[in-house]
């Protein structure tokens, strides 16, 4: 695992994956966790979509608060906003036929927003097909506005 350490800030690329990603943010106890993930769409052979949007786990209250401020954050830079949704795996949401063939129970909270312990969201930017129109001239920016806001989250999260 790679681990960064910025002070109060740590950077963990694990080099198993997703569960070890997790175990590892459970075991240092952080005040939350971040994940950072490209939106992908392909419709009748063409890549589309634009902006950014929050994953949250349904129903946190902390987790509403540190997903609306990192949404507010990236919608300074990556437009239209797509807004702060819960995290479900594969976004099948419950009681909606998301898809055809969709089954209603069968769904599931995104892993790492069920099994991180801390308050955790999902930033997706932007849509990976628009990194050299949006995503490259705009990660500097980006990295600095989102910084800020989770600063600002860090503080509303520990009082």
């Amino acid at each position: 695992m790679i681990v960064q350490d910025l002070g109060e800030v740590a950077i963990a690329v694990p080099d198993g994956g997703l569960r070890e990603k997790v175990e590892f943010i459970n075991a240092n106890d952080p005040a939350f966790a971040v994940e950072i993930h490209f939106n992908s769409a392909i419709v009748g052979g063409k890549h589309v979509g634009e902006g950014c949007e929050t994953l949250m786990y349904p129903g946190s209250y902390a987790g509403r608060q540190l997903a609306d401020i990192l949404q507010r954050a990236q919608y300074q830079i990556f437009k239209p906003s797509r807004g702060v949704k819960e995290g479900w795996y594969r976004q099948d949401r419950p009681g909606i036929v998301d898809y055809q063939g969709d089954v209603d129970g069968d769904e599931t909270i995104d892993y790492f927003l069920r099994k991180t312990k801390c308050p955790a969201v999902i930033l997706e930017p932007e849509f990976i097909h628009n990194i050299l129109s949006q995503i490259q001239p705009n990660r500097r920016a980006a990295c600095m506005i989102l910084s800020s806001a989770m600063l600002e989250a860090l503080d509303i999260l520990e009082k």
